[in-house]
């Protein structure tokens, strides 16, 4: 008699980190105001960040949208919201994950860590969640990595 074993790894969040050669505030503005998160983050944005804001990001170029809503903001340090994982599709249980922004001034500039959690709460088997992980963690390399180049270019109002 022979015994299979299969072991299922669900991947539940996503931590990236990057550096970035400029100020928390340059920083801060990059990621908390719309006409600049649309220079980064796809090219289209509605984004109220106060906690229980709401807004959409958007990808012209794919012809999707995102619903989020702003959880919480703790000024120039952290911000947190939930977003949709379906475009078009509203925010509810089993369509949503939470991304958290967290900003740390290091020598030369600014540290951003980004956290994506909810993957093993979608709707959908385990092949989804895994599509869905793997898209975002994806997306997420790519788009920070243009917040990387972004984010120095950031002129703030004297």
């Amino acid at each position: 008699m022979s015994s299979k074993s299969v072991q299922t790894v669900e991947a539940v969040s996503i931590t990236r980190s990057v550096e970035i050669a400029a100020s928390g505030s340059q920083v801060w503005a990059a990621i908390t105001r719309s006409e600049l998160i649309a220079r980064w983050l796809g090219d289209q944005c509605e984004f109220d960040a106060r906690p229980g804001g709401r807004g959409r990001f958007g990808w012209t170029e794919h012809g999707v949208s995102f619903p989020v809503e702003v959880i919480d903001v703790n000024e120039a340090r952290r911000i947190s919201f939930s977003w949709a994982n379906e475009p078009g599709e509203d925010l509810s249980a089993g369509n949503r994950t939470t991304v958290v922004f967290e900003l740390e001034e290091i020598p030369g500039g600014t540290r951003l860590t980004v956290t994506e959690t909810g993957f093993d709460l979608l709707a959908g088997d385990a092949e989804y969640r895994a599509k869905s992980w793997a898209s975002n963690s994806d997306g997420w390399r790519d788009e920070l990595a243009e917040l990387v180049a972004f984010a120095p270019t950031v002129e703030l109002a004297a």
